[in-house]
């Protein structure tokens, strides 16, 4: 019972405290002064700590205010970690690290569905930039109109971005390197290294964006026909230590029954 009330009393002050700030955020536009001193502080990270970020907490690279949103968690969690140390109350902070590691390894999860989502819609991306390059566009507006026509599929979100990052200043090598080092997809970095070698050298894409979507399909087939053929022996598992005893209880059962009883 005191330890309900310890944690409803808990609750209501980090409220309170919480709609105080955020009132006098509100009124004395601190909120805005925050964000910018978060940003600079976010932009001090070094790179690669930065794409790991990403990566744990599952946000795509066009995330708006992503450098606020960690801050602000990073200052919440430190806050509440201290307040449970110098009150002794270990509990709140075994609780704040597992919340913080089932946000962490949720954020993992749906990054791993987001891989496989590139990996299933890059083919049909190579043969749309293929079509649009052989109808006489360039690379970079060819990218765009793809992202564009295509705005549903998550690697068109992604590449869109890619196009943004261009138009402020950034060259296509670098914003393109910059999203194959952040979702880690071998088929994904394969072809941001064509489209870099082709566009330095001046070389026709078509061919080898037809022949690399061509050659991804029959991976993807590959892959498919690999996991269903190890469905069976995953099944194996489940069959032997449920199915098979409870049907050898029931055939079995009655006659173990019937000897222990003197029949037969």
């Amino acid at each position: 019972m005191q330890l309900l009330i310890i944690v409803f009393c808990l609750f209501t002050l980090c409220s309170l405290v919480a709609g105080t700030v955020l009132w006098i955020a509100r009124y004395l536009q601190i909120a805005q002064r925050w964000e910018r001193y978060c940003e600079r502080l976010y932009q001090k990270i070094p790179a690669r700590a930065q794409v790991i970020l990403r990566r744990w907490f599952d946000l795509e690279q066009k995330a708006t205010r992503f450098h606020y949103r960690v801050i602000n968690v990073s200052c919440l969690i430190a806050m509440l970690g201290t307040f449970s140390l110098l009150f002794k109350l270990y509990w709140l902070a075994m609780m704040l690290v597992l919340v913080t590691a089932l946000i962490v390894q949720r954020g993992q999860r749906q990054f791993r569905s987001k891989q496989a989502h590139i990996y299933r819609e890059l083919p049909d991306f190579c043969d749309l930039l293929a079509m649009m390059l052989a109808s006489g566009l360039p690379l970079i507006p060819a990218l765009d109109r793809v992202a564009t026509a295509s705005s549903m599929g998550f690697l068109a979100r992604e590449i869109n971005y890619v196009g943004q990052q261009i138009r402020r200043g950034t060259d296509l090598e670098s914003a393109l390197n910059s999203l194959a080092d952040l979702y880690r997809v071998n088929a994904l970095s394969e072809w941001c290294k064509l489209l870099n070698r082709g566009y330095q050298q001046g070389n026709s894409l078509i061919d080898a964006l037809m022949f690399f979507s061509e050659q991804l399909r029959d991976e993807q087939l590959n892959h498919a026909e690999k996991k269903a053929q190890e469905a069976p022996v995953k099944l194996l598992l489940p069959l032997l230590s449920c199915f098979f005893p409870v049907n050898f209880l029931v055939i079995l059962g009655p006659i173990f029954i019937q000897l222990s009883q003197g029949g037969y």
